[in-house]
């Protein structure tokens, strides 16, 4: 009959020293959940720029860095002989191509 009642005490003593222990556990975890979510986006961006070098490295034509140029109302954006790198692996005669951009989207 002692043992029966040593046990249940124990049970009890062990399940909240458990929920204790949890509840510690929970609380240092979550101080944590910033960093991880600086971690996870900083290990995107390099995920990222990872496969643009990639692209760029096993590329048939080199890749230049585009020229940048301000003047005039600022309200254009002119590309030439732009390239897409996923096209241009897929389509082997791929053409790069003249693109102007206004304000108004022609």
């Amino acid at each position: 009959r002692n043992a029966a009642a040593d046990y249940e005490r124990l049970t009890k003593k062990y399940e909240a020293s458990q929920r204790e222990l949890t509840a510690q556990v929970v609380e240092v975890a979550s101080s944590f959940v910033e960093l991880f979510d600086g971690v996870t986006n900083k290990i995107a961006e390099l995920d990222v720029l990872c496969g643009f070098a990639h692209v760029v490295a096993t590329s048939p034509r080199p890749y230049t860095r585009p020229t940048m140029t301000y003047g005039g109302d600022g309200d254009e954006i002119s590309l030439y002989d732009a390239r897409h790198p996923l096209v241009e692996t897929l389509v082997a005669d791929y053409v790069p191509n003249d693109v102007k951009i206004d304000a108004e989207g022609r």
